[in-house]
């Protein structure tokens, strides 16, 4: 072995960049090449014992690491990013060759663990794969896998440590497992400094709001009580398995407070604006990376409230939100720069055919600061309008992805002001 050669690769592997997969088809199967992205420090180098099928044993090395910042802050949410190498060598690519074999499957699953002095937290990865990977003529097989971000939050300042304390490995021929055991598996993967939060700006003393008395009487005609909410909306349909879509706005809502107040409550109404979500990444079909950008238009809320004011007001609300999604600049692989292979260029008028309703039912406070979570389930409508690059239709392949019933969708309310200005 050329010890200067090995420690040379080790250290281009700690300065360059971690691998990027690109996919694209070709030969009828799926081939990667690889690009820059940001690098952690040094990879951890595993080996596995893999059985083939036959019987023969293989030493197959795999490369792990992280790509993850060099400071983070207390309290503000950080994002690392796993890759891997594995190096299937040639001895064992003819042996599958000689078996009939021309393509396989290869899943890898890390764990991984967030250290802060005697804090230990565990992080959870999804498993980095390739499908249909096609067997080289001769010579090794270099398949370049890389994961889903995994998103963590430092608690404290200090030194934390992200460890890599387990890997497990598969790999599919045609219908035959390959079994693989670690020999090695566990390591620091990276460290970094995190500093303290700077405090949070003092609160300017809250104004006394005048409030109309719901006490004996009736108010005839009354101006209906303006809230507003920032909002954050959380939808996870359930074919795209482990995927979660983030939406943020505010929800600006006008709620009668008519008294008597009827059995089932008086009429509300309300317009939810959220932002785009961007860069939004998503797996399908279990293995292949999309980015997509998420657009949530003609949001509305209406239904029935019962107000009641006091020390700490709320709203006894049974309604419903209606949205219209949008999907647009959709690319696969890559990166969230979009350096993938874009399926559908951007300004395409990709979106559901009618609204998504999202039932909105329970107590909703109304105190200015109060917070309250709503969980609700949503049917995403069929999409229409999907045109991919070259003029095809897509819209009954989003259909497939994303339609349907049973999206567990999570909304999350802060009241920003009761009694507000028009």
């Amino acid at each position: 072995m050329n010890v200067s050669e090995t420690r040379k690769r080790r250290r281009l592997a700690v300065k360059s960049a971690l691998a990027a997969v690109v996919l694209g088809a070709a030969g009828g199967g799926i081939y990667y090449s690889t690009s820059a992205a940001t690098a952690g420090e040094t990879p951890v180098g595993a080996a596995f014992g893999c059985v083939l099928p036959g019987g023969d044993r293989v030493d197959v090395p795999i490369e792990f690491g992280v790509g993850i910042p060099n400071t983070a802050t207390a309290g503000t949410q950080v994002t690392a990013k796993p890759s891997a190498k594995i190096v299937l060598p040639a001895t064992a690519v003819d042996k599958l060759r000689a078996g009939g074999e021309t393509a396989l499957d290869a899943s890898l699953t890390p764990a991984m663990t967030l250290v802060e002095g005697t804090t230990r937290t565990e992080l959870k990865a999804t498993p980095l794969a390739v499908k249909a990977m096609t067997l080289p003529a001769q010579g090794d097989l270099n398949l370049t896998l890389e994961g889903a971000p995994v998103a963590f939050t430092p608690k404290a300042a200090g030194t934390a440590q992200v460890e890599l304390t387990g890997l497990t490995a598969q790999m599919l021929v045609g219908t035959t497992e390959i079994t693989c055991t670690a020999t090695t598996d566990s390591g620091a993967l990276g460290t970094f400094d995190v500093t303290a939060a700077a405090p949070a700006p003092a609160a300017p003393p809250a104004q006394a709001q005048a409030l109309p008395d719901p006490g004996v009487g009736t108010l005839a005609d009354p101006e209906p009580l303006r809230v507003n909410f920032e909002v954050t909306v959380v939808a996870k349909p359930p074919k795209l398995q482990g995927a979660q879509i983030t939406l943020r706005g505010t929800l600006k809502t006008l709620l009668p407070i008519t008294l008597p107040v009827p059995p089932d409550g008086n009429d509300m109404t309300g317009e939810l604006l959220l932002d785009p979500a961007k860069n939004t990444y998503l797996v399908v079909f279990r293995f292949m990376p999309v980015f997509n950008d998420i657009y949530a238009t003609e949001g509305t809320v209406s239904g029935k409230v019962k107000v009641i004011l006091g020390a700490s007001p709320v709203g006894e609300t049974n309604g419903v939100s209606r949205v219209k999604l949008r999907v647009d600049n959709v690319w696969q692989g890559g990166t969230a720069s979009g350096t993938g292979v874009h399926l559908m260029d951007p300004g395409v008028d990709c979106h559901t055919a009618g609204p998504m309703e999202v039932p909105i039912t329970g107590n909703i406070g109304l105190g200015q600061g109060v917070e309250t979570d709503i969980k609700s389930t949503a049917t995403v409508p069929p999409f229409t309008g999907c045109r991919g690059k070259t003029g095809e239709d897509l819209s009954r392949l989003f259909s497939g992805l994303v339609s349907g019933p049973g999206t567990e969708v999570l909304i999350h309310l802060k009241s920003l002001c009761i009694g507000c200005p028009k």
